[in-house]
């Protein structure tokens, strides 16, 4: 931050209301820029991770990250080591996430789930469902995880994707690649 108070003088008197709306028009100032300021960042994968048999609300941390999205991100850890980002700014922001799953086909249609997770408070985002068809084995998720207003209380906090079956349980499943991303216009 660039706000530095200024230190009144010991005989202030009658200029205090006019050096206190000065500092009060500076943090505004300060407040504003960071208000409006951008933000962006994300993690990425290239490598095929295999996770076995996922269960029925058997959630599982995609984990296996293989880098950062972008060279410099902006109030967005890409925290490849830990499988998630963490949010260094308050505001609204668009998660997003594209990956290839892929599990051995059966002869009956199920659900397969993909949610955020806040590592840091064990708390799921809202479970987005994908529906599978008969002898299906695969499928591609893109999706935007909605709009979330990210507070003070949760800046810092490990996100990750998590999968899991809805309707039945999935074997040899793999992540084969993938994207993983948050973004605040301002």
């Amino acid at each position: 931050m660039s706000y530095q108070p200024e230190t009144p003088t010991s005989d202030i008197g009658t200029d205090a209301q006019a050096w206190l709306a000065r500092e009060l028009d500076a943090i505004s100032l300060e407040y504003d820029a960071i208000r409006d300021e951008k933000s962006y960042g994300g993690i990425s994968k290239t490598t095929d991770t295999n996770y076995g048999t996922v269960g029925i609300n058997a959630w599982t941390i995609i984990d296996n990250w293989d880098s950062g999205m972008v060279a410099v991100p902006k109030n967005v850890t890409q925290d490849v080591a830990n499988s998630g980002i963490r949010i260094l700014t308050a505001g609204v922001y668009n998660f997003s996430g594209d990956f290839s799953i892929s599990f051995t086909g059966t002869n009956s249609g199920r659900t397969f789930g993909v949610r955020l997770w806040n590592a840091t408070k064990s708390v799921a985002g809202r479970v987005v469902e994908y529906a599978v068809g008969r002898n299906q084995e695969g499928i591609n998720v893109t999706q935007s995880a909605g709009l979330y207003d990210v507070s003070v209380d949760d800046l810092g906090d490990l996100l990750q994707i998590q999968i899991a079956g809805i309707s039945a349980s999935f074997s040899s499943v793999a992540v084969v690649d993938g994207l993983f991303s948050a973004t605040r216009s301002g």
